[in-house]
């Protein structure tokens, strides 16, 4: 018979022998600090965080104990979309539509991205990880409003349109949804797939990245370009996050970005462990997801010498990519900033992976 989710069994406050032995338990263990709100307040957190877990909100004026911090309403809102087959408690399904396709991405990271690429304006956008396809044209759609001739270049080894396409309907089957998103769809069956590609603003690889041959081809085309920006949204586990880096993060022009996307997955799948859902996660949960990958690269000596984590462009705190977003350093940007006063990444740091992380 099939095993039932196990729901936290044992409360903080429960010094038993069972919960003793369940919190020693080494998944347990590592979920319980990787949730441990104390531990981002001594900035001891081991991995990126949901920022500001110091500022607090008073819910209701004649409560003094009912308050929340900015950090829990990111992770509250993050939860409620029911990630790792969680009940789902907000209708707002995989990512907000946009251009008339599914994005998957969230509202405020569109809403980001969206600033992002216009105050970068790079000509050559490249996606690692095309899955259903509509953020590929939502970055192109986007960048071909300061640049008619900017390209999206997104890969995928996945060769497999067609399953992709079945697996990103199934993440729309919400009826609220559905009726609020008439007419929108998945990004590989929009018009837009084709007329995007015919046009030479998006070019879809069915290969590794990181082939020899596409990595020539990627230099060749970054060498000639007004401005390269890097996504990664592929696998979501840490040694392939880092693989990605190491082979991609040279392509950033100055004052542009890297993303590794969905660092939000390591929280969740702490989240999931801790409820007994946590089989959806996988390989993220052991070996390392995108977090992890980003406190390693933030950590490397060679970081803070070239690159800013910019956390201040988090402006929303509610992020699925919360500490995510690296920019190269130098170029207009990087001007404008000093020209401010303070540099595009304050607020954020990454120190050793041994005990501390990056906080807002």
């Amino acid at each position: 018979m099939r095993a039932q989710p196990v729901p936290w069994p044992y409360k903080s406050s429960d010094q038993s022998a069972a919960a003793m032995a369940w919190r020693n338990l080494s998944s347990v263990s590592w979920a319980l600090q990787w949730l441990d709100d104390s531990l981002h307040l001594r900035g001891e957190a081991q991995y990126t965080a949901y920022r500001h877990p110091q500022r607090q909100l008073l819910l209701h004026p004649a409560f003094d104990d009912a308050k929340v911090s900015v950090r829990d309403l990111a992770l509250g809102f993050e939860l409620a979309l029911g990630p790792m087959n969680l009940r789902k408690l907000v209708d707002a399904g995989m990512g907000v539509p946009m251009h008339g396709v599914y994005t998957q991405q969230s509202v405020t990271d569109v809403a980001t991205l969206h600033r992002l690429l216009w105050r970068a304006k790079p000509s050559l956008l490249v996606e690692v990880g095309t899955m259903c396809g509509g953020s590929a044209i939502f970055y192109a759609r986007t960048m071909m409003g300061y640049d008619p001739r900017a390209e999206v270049w997104t890969f995928d080894t996945n060769k497999n349109e067609g399953d992709r396409l079945g697996r990103c309907r199934r993440f729309h089957t919400n009826p609220a949804e559905a009726e609020l998103n008439d007419g929108v769809q998945q990004g590989l069956e929009h018009p837009s797939w084709k007329e995007l590609q015919a046009s030479g603003n998006l070019k879809v690889v069915r290969d590794s990245v990181l082939s020899e041959r596409w990595l020539a081809a990627l230099r060749e085309k970054a060498a000639t370009a007004r401005g390269v920006f890097v996504i990664d949204d592929a696998n979501h586990i840490m040694s392939d996050n880092l693989m990605m880096w190491e082979g991609l993060s040279s392509l950033v022009s100055p004052g542009s970005y890297y993303l590794v996307q969905d660092t939000r997955l390591d929280t969740d799948c702490a989240y999931a462990v801790l409820v007994g859902r946590g089989g959806w996660c996988g390989q993220t949960w052991r070996k390392g997801g995108p977090a992890r990958a980003v406190a390693a690269i933030v950590t490397n000596e060679t970081f803070a010498r070239d690159w800013v984590q910019d956390r201040a462009v988090e402006t929303w705190a509610i992020t699925q990519h919360p500490g995510g977003y690296m920019r190269r350093r130098g170029g207009e940007a990087e001007a404008a900033s000093r020209g401010r006063g303070a540099p595009l990444g304050r607020g954020g740091r990454g120190v050793s992976g041994r005990g501390r992380g990056a906080v807002g």
